[in-house]
């Protein structure tokens, strides 16, 4: 709003040649209801002379009639660059029901004067009730020789609350809707700003119309996941696409590598002291009726006014995460500063990156519990397992055996690298079963409601054992298990827990016992709950 106060400073104070520096100056006040949107457009006579090419007489005046004639042609004019477009990106059809000419002088204006007098028109628009507009000022068109700023307020039916914006011709002021919210209660820009249930049902997002960061610490992992309007995301990268509002399938894709390369270069992680290069593990564009960005979005064609691109940035270690220092490189005229959220293994914070401090560090300050894979000895005689014989085992030894390596494999998806779990599951699993062990844990581990995600072991529980046969070198046992879970996307959190019935052979590898084969027999889906990170 600075710009357009300084432009009217330098209109007003100096007294700037209308030819020389032409500019188009204008206010709109928009009254958005469930079922009808007013809005009161203030204009200044000179752009009536500016875009009519209104010729002053011999005293430099322009006539009143004058004046009346090209006030009603600016009407069309005002239809063609001045309009709504709803979430779907259809345009809102604009009825004047009045204009108001009262302020014009009978006796003509003289150029230099044509800033002190205006025109008001009232537009009225009807439509069902909206969750989002995107509002554009394209006054005179993409080549206008005029510079061209309008001051556009929008008020919600209820509220007291209004929103003020500078609108420029290069991109559309997107205002989104909640009509749960109670009167006088303005909608904030963060969750933590909205009515518990209006949380829940965003899901962590508190303005779709927003910059939002959060940054995730675990383990052996952090991820950096960014959600950006893609008319933001354009004051940085540009993306090619043949249509100025729509964004098609194929230019989607097309334009995932390049995004993903600018995030990796314009956030930077250091972990434990040691810079560690980002892997893109998602990039996604959402469109306005998409709620739940874990998912995988389905593709389709988006309107650019609504569209924003989900960015997930992994930084995977094979060490537990004490330090971290994130930098975050890049800011510009729109995007001045950068909320993240920062979760970590107890505690969640705000920090605020900015051009002048565009750092964030963190240092862990308690011990971590580090989950550890226990190999299981095939024992001496004189050894807790010295049951071996050639008429078989116990059973109970056997069971014992069988529940420590089965927890074992889940151990080893804490960490988040593919080599660090391979290393762990070779502890437990037989080199013939590898592959396929590492390759059934990871499928049960994928929460398909979150797009394929693995969760992160919370519990996990063996419910019942059996053993089905014994032999020197190997046996089979039956079990079920239970193994809780949880996914965390966005600021919100999806929690599962699953019963399992499988069978386990084992067999002796080189003085441990290891699983030759994993059979999971059922799958039952016992608990699935989504709620907010506190």
């Amino acid at each position: 709003m600075r710009t357009l106060w300084l432009i009217l400073g330098l209109y007003f104070c100096c007294s700037l040649n209308l030819e020389a520096h032409p500019i188009s100056i204008s206010w709109a006040e928009a009254q958005v209801g469930k079922s009808k949107t007013t809005v009161r457009l203030r204009i200044l006579a000179e752009d009536l002379y500016l875009y009519h090419q209104l010729q002053p007489d011999a005293r430099d005046k322009i006539s009143l009639d004058a004046l009346y004639s090209a006030a009603q042609k600016h009407k069309l004019f005002l239809q063609k660059y001045f309009f709504i477009r709803d979430e779907q990106g259809n345009k809102l059809e604009a009825k004047f029901v009045k204009t108001d000419l009262s302020n014009l002088s009978i006796e003509g204006i003289e150029v230099s004067n044509l800033m002190e007098y205006s025109v008001y028109y009232v537009l009225e628009y009807t439509h069902r009730q909206p969750r989002q507009f995107a509002f554009y000022q394209q006054f005179g068109g993409a080549h206008s020789p005029y510079n061209a700023l309008m001051l556009l307020t929008v008020t919600t039916e209820g509220s007291q609350d209004k929103q003020t914006v500078e609108l420029g011709r290069e991109k559309p002021y997107i205002h989104s809707f909640d009509w749960s919210e109670s009167p006088g209660k303005k909608p904030g820009l963060f969750q933590s700003d909205l009515p518990v249930e209006n949380q829940h049902s965003l899901l962590g997002i508190g303005s779709y119309s927003a910059l939002h960061s959060f940054l995730y610490v675990q383990t052996f992992e952090v991820r950096h996941e960014i959600l950006i309007p893609f008319a933001t995301l354009e004051t940085w990268i540009s993306v090619e696409r043949k249509d100025d509002l729509f964004l098609e399938v194929e230019e989607q894709q097309k334009a995932e590598d390049a995004i993903g390369r600018f995030f990796k270069g314009i956030c930077r992680v250091e972990i434990n002291g040691r810079e560690i290069s980002a892997t893109v593990h998602r990039v996604d564009f959402y469109g306005l009726d998409f709620r739940d960005f874990a998912q995988l979005a389905p593709r389709k064609r988006l309107n650019i006014a609504h569209a924003r691109v989900g960015v997930i940035l992994t930084f995977p270690v094979d060490l537990p995460v004490n330090q971290v220092r994130v930098n975050w490189k890049e800011f510009n005229f729109q995007i001045r500063k950068l909320n993240m959220t920062v979760y970590t293994y107890e505690q969640t914070f705000q920090k605020k990156l900015t051009r002048y401090q565009p750092v964030l560090q963190w240092k862990n300050d308690r011990a971590l519990a580090v989950p550890k894979v226990k190999a299981v000895h095939v024992a001496n005689n004189d050894s807790w397992l010295g049951w071996l014989s050639s008429s078989g085992l116990p059973p109970e030894k056997a069971e014992a055996a069988a529940a420590t390596l089965l927890k074992n494999l889940y151990q080893a998806f804490a960490h988040r690298s593919e080599n660090a779990i391979y290393e762990s599951l070779s502890q437990t699993a037989t080199g013939g079963a590898l592959t396929e062990v590492y390759l059934q844990i990871k499928k049960g581990l994928a929460m398909q409601e979150q797009g394929g995600a693995l969760v992160s072991i919370r519990k996990m529980d063996i419910q019942e054992s059996e053993l089905l046969n014994a032999k020197k070198e190997a046996f089979t046992v039956r079990l079920s298990w239970t193994v809780s879970g949880r996914v965390e996307h966005w600021g919100h959190m999806h929690d599962r827990e699953n019963l399992y019935e499988g069978k386990i052979s084992v067999k002796n590898e080189e003085g441990y016992w290891k699983i030759d084969k994993l059979q999971v027999l059922s799958e039952e889906r016992l608990r699935f709950q989504t709620s907010l990170r506190k």
